[in-house]
């Protein structure tokens, strides 16, 4: 039996037009269901429109992190405003692609600079020891 998505694409009055956040549910729906690339080019398009929104600059690094997607990985969290690149879940797959492009101590600053804000996260904590 296979996975059936049903959504009724209803925004502002207007059938067929999803909202922001309906996109957004469904390029991590794609994900979650193989269709990576496919939730990617959702996700740079919604990146586009909507390039403050964190939700979706995360949505985007995680994706391209799931595709091994160094570039778009790095790209995506360059383009994060500073006050949302200590987030765990951005820092984490950022740190994993620098060290992976060798280039230990970006991660070793990315890593440093997200356990100084999240003492407690063992993650962080993990990459940080396999990255030194």
């Amino acid at each position: 039996m296979g996975l059936v998505l049903a959504i009724q694409p209803v925004f502002a009055g207007k059938p067929g037009v999803l909202s922001m956040a309906q996109q957004q549910r469904q390029a991590m729906i794609l994900a979650r269901t193989g269709q990576s690339r496919r939730a990617l080019q959702m996700l740079k398009s919604l990146r586009d429109k909507y390039p403050n929104r964190y939700s979706i600059q995360r949505d985007y690094i995680l994706v391209a992190r799931w595709l091994h997607d160094c570039d778009r990985v790095s790209d995506g969290y360059r383009s994060l405003q500073s006050k949302y690149q200590h987030y765990s879940r951005v820092a984490l797959p950022a740190a994993k692609c620098l060290r992976e492009q060798n280039r230990v101590r970006a991660a070793i600053n990315v890593l440093e600079m997200t356990l100084a804000r999240n003492p407690g996260s063992r993650d962080i904590k993990t990459e940080l020891a396999a990255a030194r």
